[in-house]
């Protein structure tokens, strides 16, 4: 971890810095509590529940990781708290950042309950954070134009997880699938701290 990694991470724990945020990425405002999340997520898990949980034995799962940090919930588990971790993720933007700036095993699909090939909407850096299958997502026609449409063959969400040999359950599972999340229920055995 390099000294402004370390620096960045002490000061988040010690309420000293704000979150990462953005304004001109879409002209929101995001949490300034502090910590990476939408919404102060990771903040509250970790205040709560995660306090004393640090190094790779804790696990964490990704499903529609994103960007590597920006309204990341698992970045500060990954980063500063040293856990090992999952991230799937379909859209190749973010895939070159998530494997050099992250620790997770990164899983290049959609999930879903069926293998079946579906359209995704993808997006670039700016409006990647809307993608979604096709029919199921809340931004569905959001920015639709300027989202391409890929065909893709998506993986049950246990699939993702076995190809990380060594993770036998999860400690905390993120899943933000743009309003496919009842199609991807099936998660590994879940544990406390």
């Amino acid at each position: 971890m390099g000294s402004t990694l370390t620096d960045e991470c002490a000061r988040w724990m010690n309420g000293t810095l704000g979150t990462f945020h953005n304004n001109d990425r879409f002209g929101i405002r995001f949490n300034m509590r502090g910590f990476t999340s939408q919404y102060g997520q990771d903040r509250t898990l970790w205040d709560r529940l995660f306090k004393n949980s640090t190094g790779p034995e804790f696990y964490y799962a990704d499903v529609a990781a994103n960007h590597y940090k920006h309204l990341s919930n698992t970045y500060f588990f990954d980063r500063c708290l040293g856990w090992s971790g999952v991230c799937v993720e379909p859209n190749p933007v973010y895939w070159a950042e998530l494997r050099s700036k992250r620790s997770c095993h990164v899983v290049p699909h959609c999930v879903s309950n069926t293998t079946d090939e579906v359209n995704f909407r993808m997006g670039d850096n700016k409006f990647g954070v809307f993608g979604s299958i096709e029919g199921s997502g809340r931004f569905v026609n959001l920015w639709k134009e300027s989202r391409p449409i890929e065909r893709l063959r998506c993986i049950r969400t246990q699939s993702a997880f076995d190809e990380v040999h060594d993770m036998s359950h999860v400690h905390l599972m993120s899943l933000d699938v743009e309003g496919h999340e009842a199609a991807a229920p099936h998660v590994p055995r879940c544990g406390g701290p």
